[in-house]
């Protein structure tokens, strides 16, 4: 668990723990607000309170098995923020990729996603079963907030793009596929 300051709020950093089963109400309406606000996230539909449990759960195991991590950015009671990390499988453990960076409406724009980016690396790096040696990340083409955080600020790189991969507000919208890559 760590504190740090973003702007003027001070939120824990830490990996998800099975007492926020407890909380799955909570996460559940972190999770639908962005489904609500639309935002450019692979998922569209909001989830039950029983799904989510069923997430944690589920993301509670591989975090045990060291498969993958879960991050959680609290600003007290409110959840600020979330990020996994998974390994890849069998020929592919090499391989962990990011997903499902949500940051709240009120925690954007002040370095959140990018600290919670570096911290899933290094978690990756040394908490889980192997230690990647490239980090995959993906997003819509017109995200150009992620895809300038990605390549800019982050370091990886653009590898591909896939054509008409997403559908977003009835168009179809090209997949970018980046990659970080360790020694």
């Amino acid at each position: 668990m760590k504190k740090e300051k973003f702007g003027d709020k001070e939120l824990v950093i830490r990996k998800l723990k099975s007492s926020d089963l407890k909380e799955a109400k909570k996460f559940q309406e972190f999770f639908n607000s962005f489904i609500r606000e639309d935002a450019k996230l692979f998922i569209k539909e909001e989830i039950s309170v029983k799904k989510q449990k069923e997430m944690i759960e589920g993301s509670l195991a591989k975090q045990r098995k060291k498969e993958a991590a879960y991050l959680v950015a609290r600003d007290g009671k409110n959840i600020a923020g979330r990020l996994y990390v998974a390994l890849g499988k069998q020929r592919a453990e090499h391989v962990a990729t990011l997903g499902a960076l949500m940051i709240g409406k009120d925690y954007r724009r002040m370095g959140l996603a990018k600290y919670l980016i570096k911290e899933a690396i290094s978690v990756a790096k040394n908490d889980l079963r192997s230690s990647p040696k490239v980090i995959k990340i993906s997003a819509f083409s017109n995200n150009e907030p992620a895809l300038r955080l990605y390549e800019k600020k982050m370091g990886f790189k653009r590898v591909a793009t896939i054509p008409k991969q997403l559908k977003y507000k009835g168009r179809y919208v090209d997949e970018v596929i980046l990659l970080k890559f360790f020694k």
